[in-house]
């Protein structure tokens, strides 16, 4: 799953990549459900 956010704040861009998409992440797992139908819990390639 690709994700990516825009931030407009400045401030809120500094956070780390994994702390300012927490949120996101949870939600496109929930909706996903990659777990479910592929029994995967990591990815068996990375590019």
């Amino acid at each position: 799953m690709y994700l990516e956010r825009y931030e407009p704040d400045l401030v809120l861009r500094a956070l780390a990549t994994r702390a300012a998409l927490v949120l996101l992440t949870a939600a496109g797992v929930a909706l996903a459900d990659i777990h479910g139908i592929t029994g995967r819990n990591q990815p068996s390639v990375v590019v």
